[in-house]
């Protein structure tokens, strides 16, 4: 609905495009974030679950954990034991929300969201501690549901740029 108007069927699709041409991506990589990443040892991966109809459309939870704990390890970086307790550990974490857009016929809305979240301290009181985002990506994308695998083309886009950031602030 648009100024109290409802859309039309194609108009729905055609309106969640313009909204991607224009805010598309939150582009991550500014500096403070890339500093963040500096000294970084090792890193959980948490992918959480993808609506259960996904997998039919062959986007699911297990193999976007296994691309992004492959392309960590291909470029070097730790994955810290599957055992390890996450209080305390940073984390890499991937949410994906799928919407189908009403009226649509199979148009899909998808917002994918790349976080690192590490432990860290309140500059008041550095006695207490707390997760917070120190890197962070988020795209959003329309396209029809036997597109959907185009997810993973931007999962693996992020985390290139995530493995990035973090070989530029490594000391040599």
């Amino acid at each position: 609905m648009i100024a109290g108007k409802p859309l039309a069927d194609g108009a729905a699709a055609a309106f969640l495009a313009i909204v991607f041409i224009a805010c598309g991506t939150v582009a991550a990589g500014t500096q403070h974030e890339r500093n963040s990443l500096k000294g970084l040892r090792e890193l959980k991966v948490i992918v959480e679950e993808i609506e259960p109809q996904a997998e039919s459309w062959r986007v699911s939870a297990k193999r976007l954990q296994a691309l992004l704990e492959r392309e960590i390890q291909k470029a070097g970086m730790a994955l810290a034991a599957p055992d390890l307790p996450l209080l305390g550990n940073p984390f890499l974490y991937l949410n994906v929300n799928l919407l189908e857009v009403a009226g649509s016929h199979g148009i899909y809305a998808a917002n994918v969201t790349l976080v690192l979240r590490q432990y860290v301290f309140l500059e008041r009181d550095p006695n207490i501690g707390t997760y917070g985002e120190t890197w962070r990506r988020s795209t959003l994308i329309v396209t029809p549901v036997e597109r959907l695998e185009e997810i993973e083309h931007v999962v693996a886009r992020d985390v290139a740029e995530f493995i990035g950031d973090y070989q530029a602030v490594q000391q040599p």
